[in-house]
């Protein structure tokens, strides 16, 4: 089965798609133009993305970065602004 997530921004109807996110946390962080595609920013998509995906929220991955101690890393910076102007839906597909 695999676990699904989107990120719609807040006030939007329509979930964004990941990669214009990626490109916002590229140009946002370190003023990369054009961005790189073959990497996400701080491998938000493979750690934070994946946590949602497996019903965790924004307070739960914040919280486990903060009892690591490493608040001051991008993957924390990322996901203060991912919960700031993101809400998350979560899911998971069967055939």
């Amino acid at each position: 089965m695999p676990a699904c997530f989107q990120l719609t921004r807040i006030g939007q109807t329509e979930p964004e798609h990941l990669q214009k996110i990626d490109d916002e946390l590229w140009t946002n962080y370190t003023g990369a133009i054009p961005v790189p595609n073959d990497k996400w920013y701080a491998n938000w998509y493979n750690i934070i993305g994946l946590s949602l995906a497996c019903g965790k929220t924004f307070d739960d991955i914040l919280e486990n970065i903060e009892a690591s101690g490493d608040t001051d890393n991008r993957l924390y910076a990322v996901a203060r602004f991912l919960k700031d102007n993101y809400s998350t839906n979560a899911w998971y597909e069967s055939k």
